[in-house]
């Protein structure tokens, strides 16, 4: 789901601005307003992307439209505008179902992590250590209830978990807009998918594509391959390609070594020209073949 993304992106730049990676964190009001601003942008991205599935749906003849504009059915209906998606040299026709399972458990542990952030970010439950002479917040476990202490200890596997739902979403989703991307974009699928699954662009490329007629992906090839062909001379018809004249034809012809001289040809009588002066040749019986 993109809103996680959106998430995320401003506050790895804000961590970034305020000492690295691993340090300067933000507050909890910051991370409300956070929220808030991916809600919207995620809101805009939801509606963007499902005005466009539902213009591909209905030139499609595919029922059920609306479920473009609905969280995770989103993902759904896309494999289902796309039709058969490729994986690993095979069709995988449900690829859109399984993304939409892969998106839902990694969302879940997200919202697991979240909460649990959020929980746990009340500062009655830090004191101050000092280290090299810098105050620093540090859980103490003796002021957290015991219910948070094992959600906070759970939260390390909801991230691995939410790792792994992570990559086969991943997966599913190049899967998913590879195919959705090769019908209504043959020219360039295979960068717009990856800017479609690294950056929350999704929605936006989908609805740039909406109004483009879909097309087979391999008869879209083959066209372009024989078009290529033409343009460099090279045919696939041969019966009715021109034949091309060999460039090195006059120079072999003008090269080409002319036959020894006979060493007896003195005595040799010359050819007549069309056989009428040409010797006649005796049968065995002394007379000649008339």
């Amino acid at each position: 789901m993109e809103f996680f993304e959106f998430l995320r992106i401003p506050q790895v730049i804000m961590q970034f601005f305020r000492g690295g990676m691993s340090g300067g964190g933000i507050s909890l009001d910051e991370l409300y307003i956070l929220l808030g601003v991916a809600g919207g942008v995620y809101l805009i991205s939801l509606v963007l992307g499902g005005l466009a599935l539902y213009n591909m749906a209905e030139r499609a003849g595919i029922k059920h439209a609306w479920l473009g504009f609905i969280p995770f059915a989103h993902t759904y209906f896309a494999g289902r505008v796309a039709g058969e998606a490729p994986f690993f040299g095979r069709k995988m026709k449900r690829a859109g179902l399984y993304a939409m399972i892969a998106e839902f458990v990694y969302c879940a542990f997200e919202v697991l992590s979240l909460v649990t952030s959020i929980l746990l970010s009340s500062a009655a439950y830090y004191e101050t250590n000092y280290i090299d002479g810098n105050p620093v917040l540090v859980l103490n476990p003796e002021n957290v209830p015991s219910a948070l202490l094992g959600l906070q200890n759970a939260s390390v596997w909801f991230s691995v978990l939410g790792m792994v739902a992570n990559l086969l979403m991943i997966v599913f989703f190049c899967a998913v807009y590879n195919a959705l991307y090769r019908k209504y974009s043959p020219r360039n699928p295979f960068l717009m998918t990856v800017f479609s699954v690294i950056f929350p662009v999704r929605a936006f490329f989908t609805f740039a594509v909406r109004e483009n007629e879909p097309v087979d992906y391999g008869d879209y090839m083959q066209k372009r391959l024989e078009q290529m062909m033409r343009q460099t001379g090279v045919f696939t018809d041969g019966a009715n390609a021109p034949q091309k004249e060999d460039p090195f034809t006059d120079f072999a012809s003008q090269n080409r070594p002319s036959a020894p001289a006979s060493p007896f040809a003195e005595f040799e009588d010359p050819p007549a020209a069309n056989g009428e002066n040409a010797p006649q040749e005796n049968s065995p019986d002394g007379n000649s073949d008339e």
